[in-house]
């Protein structure tokens, strides 16, 4: 898994210099296309640091309601994550949902947690921001996304 996050990552690095074209291309404005690139690469490094630090945790205990509430997160992290690429694979007028209502700070239990649980929590909190930032610029641009299919597709 960390082998093609570092595949995606490169693969971002390597459209930057398309960018300005996409931009003028697409009607979507320079700066919103990089923040996104920006967020998206975040987020493969937020995910890349949740994967690294698995397999230490392992070994460090969690009580049975913050397992159920990691569980649960972890779940709605990755729907979200799916429907996400759905929506951006779909030329439809699906709206973006919001990415999980779960906030950790109405579970003061993980507060007690070890130091490496309570890290761990706070990078699955920052991957929640991420993803609704993405979502939201995504959104944002949604718009834009197929303008230049379909007017090559009516064009004679």
């Amino acid at each position: 898994m960390v082998t093609a996050l570092q595949q995606i990552n490169k693969r971002l690095l390597a459209v930057r210099p398309h960018i300005a074209a996409t931009a003028s291309e697409s009607g979507i404005e320079k700066e919103t296309l990089e923040t996104i690139q920006r967020t998206h690469r975040n987020i493969i490094g937020t995910i890349d640091l949740l994967l690294s630090a698995a397999p230490r945790l392992a070994n460090i205990e969690i009580d049975e309601e913050n397992h159920v509430l990691l569980m649960h997160y972890q779940h709605e992290l990755t729907q979200a994550m799916q429907h996400m690429a759905a929506v951006l694979r779909s030329p439809s007028d699906e709206v973006f949902r919001p990415i999980t209502r779960i906030a950790v700070s109405e579970y003061p239990s993980v507060q007690h947690l070890a130091f490496e649980w309570q890290g761990y929590f706070w990078l699955t909190q920052t991957l929640q921001t991420q993803l609704q930032q993405l979502s939201d610029l995504l959104q944002t641009s949604k718009p834009h996304w197929f303008c230049c299919i379909w007017a090559g597709l009516s064009a004679p």
